[in-house]
């Protein structure tokens, strides 16, 4: 169940963040800057992220590019295992460099 909003709570307070594919959440999204700072301060804080279908140019515009932990993919099952391997690491260690260039 949805216990917070990401106006609410930080991305840090979570273990993950997961993008859904929907068309009209990824358009609105693109147009959101504290659903685009949500994302890069996961990245920053190394957390594992997956971004899904339409919702995939979010990583583009965000200039971020997928690693170990920042799986993209056209549906759940494509990267399921990915993301479950990178949330049993707590953190994604190797992003530690490209992270530091972000300013969230």
């Amino acid at each position: 169940p949805v216990d917070a909003a990401m106006d609410g709570m930080p991305s840090v307070m979570f273990d993950a963040v997961f993008v859904p594919g929907g068309a009209d959440a990824a358009a609105a999204m693109a147009k959101s800057g504290e659903a685009k700072h949500y994302v890069l301060e996961a990245y920053k804080h190394l957390k594992p992220i997956v971004v899904l279908g339409a919702a995939r140019p979010l990583l583009a515009a965000l200039n971020l590019t997928p690693d170990a932990g920042l799986l993209e993919g056209d549906a759940v099952d494509a990267v399921f295992g990915n993301f479950a391997q990178a949330l049993g690491q707590h953190r994604v260690w190797a992003r530690e460099a490209a992270a530091a260039a972000i300013p969230a």
